[in-house]
């Protein structure tokens, strides 16, 4: 399985994904634009261990927040600050490379 977190912090199945074995990718489609998510993979033994008649579950370590649109890096990115006069500054939040995709 795959999921995904969204703002709530609530994990979700992802329903559309589709895993490249060549590439060894997995590709997640159906996602909301401008939405931070972050993602984790649960492997699950179809078979319940003998010990506990449970499947074993086993959680992945998560991503961090993840913008689409927008990659991880320029996200967590401090903004640029410059100074204007003796009482203020001028606060630029990090530039999206992903603005010239969603212009027009």
């Amino acid at each position: 399985d795959l999921k995904t977190d969204d703002a709530q912090n609530s994990w979700q199945e992802c329903p559309h994904y589709t895993y490249d074995p060549d590439r060894g990718t997995i590709e997640v489609r159906g996602l909301s634009p401008l939405t931070a998510y972050r993602f984790r993979a649960v492997l699950q033994e179809q078979a319940p261990m003998p010990s506990t008649g449970e499947p074993l579950v086993v959680f992945g370590d998560v991503t961090p927040p993840l913008l689409i649109g927008w990659p991880s890096p320029s996200l967590l990115s401090p903004p640029t600050v410059r100074v204007e006069s003796f009482t203020a500054f001028s606060v630029s939040p990090p530039a999206d490379p992903g603005a010239a995709c969603r212009a027009g």
